[in-house]
């Protein structure tokens, strides 16, 4: 017969962070790390359908979103993101768009398979910088962090926009629809 499991404080909505201790899980900073833990299960969603060199990039960026997860809970003792790693974002940026067609319009997320899952965690992690934001408005935050989550969506939408070129997927422009 099995035992009966004792309670533990995650049951009650409490966990732990190394610098803060107990602390509820409703708080921001907890929300924060349940969006980057979204963005890496979406981002390893794109990776499962990634070609060889792409699923590299991603698995990558998932790396990245790791050391993200480990500055919002201040885990280390020094911040891991750094303007360095928001520098070396650009420079992926600046080396994927000269082979994409320029953006004249919105495009609709999708194409590809790839592309897809890569808009999905795009969104994800637009949401995930709007709530550092939030808590920066409160707290004490390293700055590298806002920058890196603006230039990781921005890369991750250009990752989607090269998924559908090299699939040979056309992108579908929004239009305004007049009545």
């Amino acid at each position: 017969m099995a035992r009966a499991r004792r309670a533990r404080s995650g049951d009650k909505g409490i966990t732990t962070l190394p610098k803060e201790g107990r602390i509820s899980k409703a708080s921001l900073q907890i929300a924060v790390i349940g969006e980057l833990d979204e963005l890496n299960a979406a981002l390893g969603a794109a990776a499962a359908v990634a070609p060889g060199a792409m699923r590299g990039s991603i698995e990558s960026l998932q790396r990245g979103v790791f050391e993200l997860g480990a500055d919002i809970s201040e885990a280390t003792g020094s911040p891991m993101i750094t303007t360095a790693k928001v520098r070396a974002l650009e420079r992926e940026i600046a080396a994927l768009e000269p082979g994409l067609p320029p953006l004249k319009r919105f495009i609709l997320p999708g194409g590809s398979p790839l592309s897809a899952a890569l808009h999905l965690a795009r969104a994800i992690c637009r949401r995930a910088e709007r709530c550092v934001v939030l808590i920066a408005e409160h707290k004490r935050v390293n700055p590298a962090v806002i920058g890196y989550l603006n230039r990781l969506s921005s890369l991750i939408f250009v990752m989607s926009r090269a998924a559908n070129a090299q699939a040979g997927v056309a992108e579908k422009e929004w239009v305004r629809r007049t009545r």
